[in-house]
């Protein structure tokens, strides 16, 4: 599927199912088709990661175990389309590629600044 057909196939779905290999979970690394799914409006799925919820604002809802998976699966979004493009905008505004490479330029400054005080 071509990059720029998954914004609007992800928000087509329902739900999007979404996991991360061992290492990235325990690690906190969070998957990028959270934001892009997220970022697209859609209502997504996961395995837990520390601070899935508080970054996703209730765009992402992981889950513990089979019967929370089911649970959630059988759930329906309650947010109207106005609010899921405004929840999916924010967090597209918010941890876009562009913001994410100012962190990491703004956080190697400081510690360079750092390093030289």
């Amino acid at each position: 599927m071509p990059n720029e057909d998954l914004p609007a196939l992800y928000r087509s779905a329902r739900v999007v199912l979404n996991d991360h290999w061992d290492d990235m979970a325990r690690d906190g690394f969070l998957s990028n088709r959270l934001f892009d799914a997220a970022a697209s409006g859609a209502l997504v799925v996961t395995d837990p990661v520390p601070g899935v919820e508080e970054l996703f604002g209730g765009a992402v809802l992981p889950y513990r175990d089979v019967a929370e998976l089911r649970t959630l699966l059988g759930r329906r979004d309650t947010a109207s389309d106005d609010e899921r493009a405004e929840r999916g905008a924010r967090i597209g505004t918010e941890h876009s590629f562009r913001r994410r490479a100012e962190t990491l330029v703004d956080a190697v400054r400081q510690h360079r600044q750092h390093r030289t005080t």
